[in-house]
């Protein structure tokens, strides 16, 4: 197999209200005797009727608010940017070859120039040609970012790649290639409007298994 291009408040709380029965006791007031005659007697005594006064309804207190303020985004330095770009390459780009997808959004948005031009090629002669290629295992192929240089806007990056997919026919489901082959990599991403994409990529040295990059 080629070298692949890698592109890489707190509740509220009721206040509970208890009805109060409040009483007036009653009351004698004695009578004083007329003069010169005998007492008189008494009259029995009288009470004032109780009164009830009933406290008003509880009330609710209304929930507390609590002024909230947008978080500050934590800036992220331009080597782990570049070293995210090309993590997401490879994920993408191992999604991208099952289906031979040339025209897969995610992993063209991680590319530009010459490194664009040939994965699309690459994916579209595949798809024309009846074959894909899968891993036996899930995830992205195994890779490895080992350096990162920056000089403004551009990053050359040393990284190393183990290409353990298989190639299949589609309409038989034979396989064509399953050798493993491991690559070292130079790698240039460029930042343009902000955004990281790899511009370029090539194999420096490549060898069968593993031997090319040890994870």
């Amino acid at each position: 197999m080629g070298a692949p291009v890698p592109v890489n408040s707190a509740a509220p709380r009721g206040r509970r209200g208890w009805s109060l029965l409040a009483v007036v006791a009653g009351s004698t007031f004695p009578v004083l005797a007329a003069c010169g005659g005998a007492p008189a007697a008494a009259p029995p005594p009288t009470s004032t009727p109780a009164t009830t006064r009933v406290a008003p309804p509880a009330t609710t207190a209304a929930p507390a608010t609590t002024a909230t303020t947008a978080p500050v985004p934590v800036p992220v330095d331009d080597e782990t940017q570049v070293r995210a770009v090309i993590d997401t390459y490879w994920q993408e780009w191992t999604i991208a070859i099952r289906d031979s997808d040339p025209d897969r959004a995610a992993l063209l948005a991680t590319l530009d120039g010459d490194a664009k031009d040939r994965v699309v090629a690459d994916l579209r002669k595949a798809s024309q040609l009846g074959q894909f290629s899968v891993r036996s295992a899930d995830g992205p192929v195994p890779h490895r970012t080992l350096s990162v240089s920056l000089a403004g806007d551009a990053a050359t990056v040393t990284e190393c790649a183990v290409d353990d997919t298989s190639l299949i026919e589609r309409s038989t489901n034979s396989t064509l290639n399953n050798l493993t082959q491991s690559y070292q990599l130079t790698t240039v991403v460029l930042r343009a409007s902000g955004t990281w994409r790899i511009s370029n990529s090539k194999s420096t040295s490549s060898g069968s298994g593993a031997s090319e990059c040890q994870l």
